[in-house]
C-alpha cells in the first residue's frame, strides 16, 4: 500500500512540474508575441485580424497567470488542470494563428511546445487525441483561410507537416514518460529488494 502512494506521489509532483514549466510558457508566448506585434512592419508579426490577436493574447497571459495561482496552490488535481489547459492552449493558439493569417506565418511552431508537455502528462491514447486535435485545428484554420483567400494550396502542405510533427512529439513525449515510470518502478523495486 505504501509502495503505491510512493508512487503516486512521484508522478504527481513531476505532472505538477511539468504544469508550472508549460506555464512558464504560457506567459513568455503572449508578452512575446505582443512585443513583436508592437514593433510592426517588416520586423514584426503579420497579423489580419489586430483584436482577435491582441484579444487572444492577453487572454493567454492571463490564463497563464491565473494557471500559476492554480498550480501552486493545487487548486484542482493534476488530470483536472491537464485537460484545462490542454483545451485552453488548443483553442488560443488556433485564435492565435487564425488571426495572424494561417500556418504559412510559422506560428503553428507555438504548438509543439504544449502538445509536447502535455502528452508526457497523458496516456498514449490522450497523447495522440491531443495531437489528432491540434492537427485537426490546423488543418480546419487552414480550409478556412484558403476559402477566405488568405492562403493557397501550398499551406495544406505545411498543415499537413506540422500535423505530423505533432504526432511525433506526442509519441515521442508519452514513450519517455513511459520509459521513465518504468525506469523508476524498477530502481524502487530494486531498493526495496536490497
Amino acid at each position: 500500500m505504501n509502495r503505491r502512494i510512493d508512487r503516486t506521489d512521484r508522478d504527481t509532483t513531476l505532472s505538477w512540474r511539468v504544469l508550472a514549466v508549460l506555464n512558464l510558457y504560457r506567459l513568455l508566448v503572449p508578452l512575446v508575441l505582443l512585443g513583436l506585434y508592437s514593433l510592426g512592419g517588416a520586423r514584426g508579426i503579420g497579423v489580419k485580424s489586430p483584436r482577435l490577436f491582441v484579444g487572444a493574447a492577453v487572454f493567454y497571459l492571463l490564463f497563464g497567470l491565473g494557471s500559476v495561482i492554480f498550480v501552486r496552490r493545487r487548486l484542482a488535481n493534476a488530470t483536472v488542470q491537464t485537460i484545462l489547459q490542454a483545451t485552453i492552449d488548443m483553442v488560443v493558439l488556433i485564435a492565435l494563428l487564425h488571426a495572424s493569417g494561417g500556418v504559412a506565418n510559422g506560428l503553428g511552431i507555438l504548438f509543439l511546445l504544449p502538445v509536447g508537455g502535455l502528452a508526457f502528462l497523458l496516456s498514449p491514447r490522450s497523447a495522440f487525441f491531443l495531437a489528432a486535435i491540434a492537427a485537426l485545428a490546423v488543418l480546419g484554420d487552414t480550409i478556412w483561410q484558403h476559402l477566405g483567400g488568405n492562403a493557397d494550396t501550398t499551406s495544406y502542405a505545411t498543415a499537413g507537416f506540422l500535423g505530423v510533427v505533432l504526432f511525433t512529439i506526442a509519441a515521442a513525449a508519452s514513450f519517455s514518460a513511459g520509459r521513465m515510470r518504468e525506469s523508476e518502478n524498477l530502481v524502487s523495486l530494486n531498493s526495496r529488494n536490497t
